[in-house]
Protein backbone atom coordinates (compact mmCIF):
# COMPACT_ATOMS: atom_id res chain seq x y z
CA UNK A 1 0.00 0.00 0.00
CA UNK A 2 2.84 2.24 0.96
CA UNK A 3 4.98 1.73 -2.19
CA UNK A 4 1.86 2.30 -4.73
CA UNK A 5 0.82 6.04 -2.94
CA UNK A 6 4.95 6.66 -3.54
CA UNK A 7 4.80 5.36 -6.84
CA UNK A 8 1.58 7.41 -7.54
CA UNK A 9 3.47 10.69 -6.25
CA UNK A 10 6.11 10.10 -8.60
CA UNK A 11 4.37 9.63 -11.75
CA UNK A 12 1.91 12.76 -10.77
CA UNK A 13 5.44 14.35 -10.12
CA UNK A 14 6.72 13.03 -13.55
CA UNK A 15 4.07 14.51 -15.59
CA UNK A 16 4.09 17.56 -14.04
CA UNK A 17 7.71 17.98 -14.38
CA UNK A 18 7.03 16.87 -18.28
CA UNK A 19 4.62 19.33 -18.56
CA UNK A 20 6.85 22.17 -17.33
CA UNK A 21 9.42 21.02 -19.75
CA UNK A 22 7.49 20.96 -22.52
CA UNK A 23 5.93 24.90 -21.72
CA UNK A 24 9.61 25.92 -21.04
CA UNK A 25 10.80 24.53 -24.92
CA UNK A 26 7.77 26.36 -26.42
CA UNK A 27 8.45 29.94 -24.59
CA UNK A 28 11.84 29.44 -26.48
CA UNK A 29 10.39 29.90 -29.68
CA UNK A 30 10.92 32.62 -31.56
CA UNK A 31 7.99 34.63 -33.28
CA UNK A 32 6.92 36.79 -36.25
CA UNK A 33 3.96 38.97 -37.37
CA UNK A 34 3.46 41.06 -40.76
CA UNK A 35 0.17 43.59 -40.65
CA UNK A 36 0.00 45.47 -44.53
CA UNK A 37 -3.13 46.39 -45.94
CA UNK A 38 -4.87 44.37 -48.60
CA UNK A 39 -4.91 47.16 -51.26
CA UNK A 40 -2.58 49.72 -52.15
CA UNK A 41 -3.68 52.53 -54.95
CA UNK A 42 -0.35 53.25 -57.04
CA UNK A 43 1.32 56.13 -55.48
CA UNK A 44 -0.05 56.23 -51.61
CA UNK A 45 1.92 55.86 -49.07
CA UNK A 46 1.56 53.16 -46.85
CA UNK A 47 2.67 51.09 -43.53
CA UNK A 48 3.54 47.93 -42.87
CA UNK A 49 4.50 46.28 -39.42
CA UNK A 50 6.54 43.80 -38.82
CA UNK A 51 6.61 42.33 -34.48
CA UNK A 52 7.32 39.80 -33.02
CA UNK A 53 9.94 38.03 -30.48
CA UNK A 54 13.13 37.25 -30.14
CA UNK A 55 14.49 34.00 -28.20
CA UNK A 56 17.74 32.32 -28.22
CA UNK A 57 20.11 32.70 -30.74
CA UNK A 58 17.64 34.91 -32.88
CA UNK A 59 19.03 38.69 -33.02
CA UNK A 60 18.44 40.39 -36.09
CA UNK A 61 14.97 41.26 -38.21
CA UNK A 62 15.22 41.44 -41.92
CA UNK A 63 12.62 42.16 -43.80
CA UNK A 64 12.07 43.11 -47.69
CA UNK A 65 9.03 44.03 -50.39
CA UNK A 66 9.34 41.71 -53.70
CA UNK A 67 7.56 40.86 -56.61
CA UNK A 68 7.57 36.85 -55.97
CA UNK A 69 6.89 34.84 -53.19
CA UNK A 70 8.78 34.55 -50.21
CA UNK A 71 11.51 32.15 -49.81
CA UNK A 72 11.70 29.98 -46.51
CA UNK A 73 14.66 31.09 -45.54
CA UNK A 74 16.45 34.53 -45.10
CA UNK A 75 19.46 32.90 -47.15
CA UNK A 76 17.72 31.74 -49.88
CA UNK A 77 15.45 34.79 -49.96
CA UNK A 78 19.16 36.93 -50.32
CA UNK A 79 20.68 34.84 -52.80
CA UNK A 80 17.90 34.99 -55.07
CA UNK A 81 17.47 39.20 -54.21
CA UNK A 82 21.07 39.61 -54.56
CA UNK A 83 22.11 43.11 -53.54
CA UNK A 84 21.49 44.90 -49.77
CA UNK A 85 19.92 47.69 -50.96
CA UNK A 86 16.60 45.95 -51.57
CA UNK A 87 16.36 45.29 -47.65
CA UNK A 88 13.63 47.21 -46.34
CA UNK A 89 14.08 46.73 -42.84
CA UNK A 90 17.46 45.27 -41.05
CA UNK A 91 17.29 45.92 -37.27
CA UNK A 92 19.23 44.30 -34.23
CA UNK A 93 16.17 42.80 -31.88
CA UNK A 94 16.11 41.35 -28.23
CA UNK A 95 12.60 39.90 -26.71
CA UNK A 96 9.61 41.95 -28.15
CA UNK A 97 9.76 44.34 -31.28
CA UNK A 98 7.98 46.12 -33.37
CA UNK A 99 9.21 47.66 -36.27
CA UNK A 100 6.90 49.79 -38.78
CA UNK A 101 8.54 51.22 -42.38
CA UNK A 102 6.47 53.14 -44.71
CA UNK A 103 6.38 52.02 -48.40
CA UNK A 104 5.05 53.99 -51.60
CA UNK A 105 3.35 51.82 -53.78
CA UNK A 106 4.80 51.43 -56.95
CA UNK A 107 4.06 50.00 -60.24
CA UNK A 108 0.75 48.08 -60.15
CA UNK A 109 0.75 44.55 -59.17
CA UNK A 110 1.13 41.67 -56.15
CA UNK A 111 3.90 43.03 -53.68
CA UNK A 112 5.44 40.13 -51.02
CA UNK A 113 7.09 41.32 -47.66
CA UNK A 114 9.40 38.88 -46.63
CA UNK A 115 10.55 38.94 -42.78
CA UNK A 116 12.74 37.10 -41.56
CA UNK A 117 14.31 36.49 -37.65
CA UNK A 118 17.66 35.62 -37.88
CA UNK A 119 20.61 35.28 -36.36
CA UNK A 120 23.12 37.86 -37.54
CA UNK A 121 26.38 36.53 -37.42
CA UNK A 122 25.52 32.67 -39.35
CA UNK A 123 22.29 33.94 -40.78
CA UNK A 124 20.11 30.86 -39.89
CA UNK A 125 16.13 31.81 -39.80
CA UNK A 126 14.78 31.41 -36.57
CA UNK A 127 11.13 32.30 -38.04
CA UNK A 128 9.45 33.58 -41.30
CA UNK A 129 6.56 35.42 -41.76
CA UNK A 130 5.66 36.76 -45.32
CA UNK A 131 2.34 39.20 -46.32
CA UNK A 132 0.98 40.09 -49.90
CA UNK A 133 -1.06 42.77 -51.11
CA UNK A 134 -1.97 44.13 -54.75
CA UNK A 135 -0.86 47.60 -55.90
CA UNK A 136 -4.28 49.00 -57.90
CA UNK A 137 -3.80 51.73 -60.45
Amino acid sequence: MLLKKHLRWLVVALVGTLVLAGTALAAKKSSLKVKAPTSVKVGTTYQVVTSGRAKGKANFVVALAVRAPCKSNWKAEFSSVGRPSTVNLAQPVHRKFKEVRSIKAGSPGTVYWCAYLINNHTLKTYAHKSKHWTDVP
